[in-house]
């Protein structure tokens, strides 16, 4: 993925040194100018046996995708609680996007040469959260904010073909 056309037309990409001297790092990060949701991270490689060994990323541009497609969510939730739509304001979603990104471990696949696999993964993306006050004239405030939810997954058995 990180050598293909669209990837490659949309990205910098820059060696990274590594604390161990058996592994390089390719980093790799939005061109500027950008404003969709983008990846930013580092492909870490192991130079003994030649291959993947992580990949580590975080999400670019979350803010926009927040408003555009959680905050609607919110609001819909909100005005079925309280259907008075004018009684009620939202503020600018809170984002901090540095907690939002994951990891990808590679493993070789077993008896099969240059063939690896993801064999394990956590991805933290945003889940919506809020606080919310009720005056008697003022009606309901909302103030949205962006939580990670981590999701992962584990390869526990390569069966032949």
């Amino acid at each position: 993925a990180l050598v293909a056309p669209g990837f490659l037309a949309t990205h910098c990409l820059r060696p990274v040194e590594s604390e161990d001297k058996g592994t390089v790092g390719l980093g790799f990060e939005p061109k500027p100018g950008r404003d969709v949701v983008d990846v930013e991270g580092v492909l870490w490689i192991d130079t003994v046996p030649g291959g993947p060994r992580e990949l580590e990323f975080r999400y670019t541009s979350l803010r926009p995708w927040v408003r555009e497609h959680l905050v609607p969510w919110l609001r819909l939730w909100f005005q079925g609680r309280y259907p008075d739509a004018s009684r009620m304001s939202f503020s600018r979603v809170q984002i901090n996007e540095s907690p939002f990104g994951g990891v990808l471990r590679f493993a070789k696949i077993p008896d099969m040469d240059d063939r690896w696999l993801i064999s394990e993964w956590s991805i933290d993306r945003p889940v919506l959260g809020f606080r919310a006050g009720t005056a008697y004239r003022e009606g309901v405030s909302v103030w949205p904010r962006a939580y990670p939810i981590t999701l992962s997954g584990e390869v526990l058995a390569i069966i032949p073909p």
